[in-house]
């Protein structure tokens, strides 16, 4: 990962976001443009000095570039880690543009609630995106010309007429797949109403028995749904992703695919969450199914899940919750932890351990499954879990990861 990488990236993404508000999929334009955004941004800072975007504590990401760490690139990139889109905005005004940013700062938080919109709610505010778009394209121009990256390859067929979206859309640029936003539409009002159903069809009058017909019933569905739009990916060319070792990054296409992915999952997951809860609400009695604490993921054994079918059947540990993305309840991700000599070169004086890590070992976790069990939303790829922003690694037991 390097500058020229975030450059290529930045690229790829605005291009994509241009294809689809040509092709009138502004859903995933204002997605696409956000995520430009981060790369440029990122290629920007990174072009100075790594350690503008480093966060990691012990800044990985600068040992790599400069190659000062003895170890083997794969091995840093696991453990590197990057600030937010938000963050590195403001490090480039701060320390580069000062009162000559491209765009204000009221400008670019359209394009953060744009792309954080899309990204948690399966929403943005129809009113700003051409706005947003624009934005983003204002900004990235301006980092692609410091960059020196040649115009005509950054911008493709949109070069010369990327700040005009009227003649955007009129570029004949056949979208990669045409039709999918309105078929995810359709199933997700589906997938809404049968969740609705099973509710209503699971609720007998006697609170016990309702509670867990209704988990039993969600579950059910939930399930389906994920199936349904994992057929609908395939059918449309999105899945299936390529087999990746968890030590090797994504390529820059199948990240994009895998955008689009996690962007469906997520809407048809919220879709039946939302019937769900438009079930319970019509019977006062399952009241308490409503509130986030109803359950402490009951479909889970004590710390394992076995990963669903057809992938290995092994027994994964239980590594974190998160927020789910398309329901906000709360999920959990689950993968491996392997154990190694923690290496650090503070000590205690006398007995030489280290100060941080009892037993001179850490605990790396290695995510491999995000699973909601309110709505069921399944990530099973390396490259979706890096497009829900879930590292691919992370120090286990500390206790800040998740607040970063």
């Amino acid at each position: 990962m390097d500058e020229k990488n975030f450059a290529e990236r930045a690229g790829q993404s605005i291009r994509r976001a241009l294809e689809d508000w040509g092709a009138g999929n502004e859903h995933f334009a204002v997605l696409h443009s956000g995520f430009g955004c981060e790369y440029a941004l990122k290629a920007f800072l990174m072009r100075r000095d790594p350690g503008l975007i480093d966060s990691s504590r012990n800044k990985t990401l600068i040992h790599y570039t400069r190659g000062t760490s003895g170890k083997p690139d794969h091995e840093l990139l696991k453990k590197a880690r990057t600030i937010s889109l938000r963050e590195a905005f403001d490090q480039a005004t701060e320390m580069i543009w000062g009162k000559s940013a491209p765009i204000t700062q009221q400008q670019f938080t359209v394009i953060v609630e744009g792309r954080d919109g899309e990204t948690h709610l399966g929403w943005h505010h129809a009113s700003t995106a051409a706005r947003g778009l624009q934005y983003a394209v204002t900004l990235i121009e301006a980092i692609r010309a410091d960059l020196k990256a040649p115009s005509a390859v950054f911008w493709g067929p949109y070069d010369g007429i990327f700040t005009d979206l009227d003649k955007v859309k009129k570029v004949a640029v056949p979208a990669l797949r045409p039709g999918l936003e309105d078929a995810v539409e359709a199933l997700a009002r589906r997938e809404f109403e049968n969740a609705m159903s099973a509710t209503d069809t699971a609720f007998d009058g006697k609170d016990t028995s309702a509670y867990i017909a209704t988990w039993t019933a969600l579950q059910t569905v939930g399930a389906v749904a994920q199936r349904q739009a994992m057929r609908l990916l395939t059918e449309y060319d999105v899945l299936p992703l390529t087999p990746q070792p968890v030590s090797h990054a994504p390529t820059r296409m199948m990240f994009l695919r895998a955008q689009d992915a996690l962007a469906v999952k997520e809407s048809v997951a919220r879709a039946v969450f939302n019937g769900f809860m438009e079930g319970c609400a019509s019977h006062p009695s399952m009241g308490g199914l409503l509130t986030p604490s109803a359950r402490e993921n009951p479909n889970t054994g004590v710390g394992t899940l076995g990963w669903p079918a057809p992938v290995s059947r092994r027994m994964l540990t239980e590594l974190a919750p998160a927020s789910c993305s398309a329901c906000h309840r709360t999920a959990v991700i689950y993968g491996d932890i392997v154990e190694e000599d923690c290496g650090c070169e503070v000590r205690e004086c006398g007995s030489g351990a280290c100060l941080e890590h009892p037993g001179d070992v850490v605990r790396w976790a290695y995510p491999e499954l995000y699973y909601c069990s309110w709505c069921s939303l399944t990530l099973d790829h390396p490259a979706e879990l890096e497009a829900a922003n879930i590292r691919l690694t992370f120090e286990w037991e500390r206790e800040d990861y998740w607040k970063e």
